[in-house]
């Protein structure tokens, strides 16, 4: 068969494939919401340890309430303590979050479990601890998003990047599950010790810069991990035209939520997974398969109410899936792959 034949047949088959999945399947099954596409993370569970919040951040009730608001993905923060064991906090110091004071470098893990992470909120003094990276890992069944805290208070301990990149790496490839898991820094020595360690493990650089796109590049790095109120269209096209996701932080407006998924962003951080979840429902609830492909979308299908009462496949429709196969051939748009935090 002759190159301009074989081509015309591959047409036609991938024509009545549209045609038999827009025409023939069930009204919403078959069809892709690009709002389903965009990871939900809840950002340290589901929020700060604060009196009116419920659930203390990076503690197990928080992960735990976070899977049950519909996060796909839980964002959490990795330290070590004083014998050198990763432990699940946000600050240096255990001064906002517990009852206790100090940094956590200086306490073992012993000292810092004996503390209540819970002081402050709703769940103060029902033993809620500061969990071990391995215990978080444990307690939810969801993809997880590390992020490696890099010490900033001069008083206490240095981070040990080498240590703390080899730990965590340990820790994936000791869990059990085939979860996605992605580690994020604002340090990017941190991230390319990941990288030297295991480079399948997927990184994030976080910033506050876009144009640090070019040096998440340079070094490997999977995705740019940008504040939300930063990004724009152009942002947007710079960052996955140099092939990495792009994941915002930390977004809690459901109505910036639908701009940003508009964008085209492929991971959203949130104190609120529930507030996401509702605006994903709300922005997919409408979408069916119409009865012709989308041309313009080459191919895929569309918003719009579908009209079942015809027959299957008339000729008239077979032919027009083969100029939309050709038409398809044609164009070929180029497609990323949806990855897969933050701070």
């Amino acid at each position: 068969m002759g190159c301009n034949a074989t081509r015309l047949a591959r047409s036609l088959t991938f024509g009545l494939v549209v045609t038999t999945i827009c025409w023939s399947g069930p009204a919403i099954a078959d069809c892709v919401c690009h709002a389903e596409t965009v990871i939900g993370c809840g950002h340290r569970g589901t929020g700060l340890s604060i009196a009116d919040a419920p659930f203390p951040e990076n503690t197990i009730p928080a992960l735990e309430q976070a899977v049950v608001e519909g996060a796909d993905m839980v964002e959490i923060d990795v330290i070590h303590s004083a014998d050198g064991v990763l432990v699940v906090i946000h600050d240096d110091t255990v001064d906002r979050t517990t009852d206790g004071s100090g940094c956590v470098g200086d306490l073992t893990l012993e000292e810092l479990q004996a503390l209540d992470a819970g002081a402050g909120t709703a769940l103060a003094g029902q033993g809620v601890t500061i969990p071990t990276l391995t215990e978080a890992l444990a307690s939810v069944d969801v993809a997880f998003n590390i992020e490696l805290k890099i010490n900033e208070v001069p008083q206490c301990p240095d981070s040990a990047k080498a240590a703390m990149a080899a730990d965590v790496v340990a820790a994936i490839h000791g869990d059990p599950t085939d979860r996605a898991i992605v580690v994020s820094s604002f340090d990017a020595d941190a991230l390319s010790e990941i990288e030297q360690l295991d480079g399948t493990i997927d990184t994030g650089l976080l910033t506050l810069a876009p144009g640090d796109s070019q040096l998440a590049e340079d070094r490997g790095f999977d995705a740019l991990n940008l504040l939300a109120v930063l990004v724009d269209e152009a942002d947007v096209a710079e960052i996955h035209g140099r092939g990495l996701a792009l994941n915002v932080w930390t977004e809690n407006n459901g109505e910036r939520m639908k701009l940003l998924i508009d964008l085209g962003v492929d991971m959203i951080i949130t104190d609120d997974p529930d507030v996401f979840a509702s605006v994903r429902a709300e922005l997919c609830q409408d979408l069916t398969c119409n009865d012709a492909p989308s041309v313009e979308d080459s191919g895929g299908c569309a918003l719009g109410a579908p009209d079942r009462d015809g027959p299957s496949a008339p000729w008239w429709l077979a032919l027009g899936a083969l100029w939309l196969g050709v038409r398809r051939r044609a164009r070929t748009p180029i497609r990323r792959d949806a990855p897969v935090d933050p701070t």
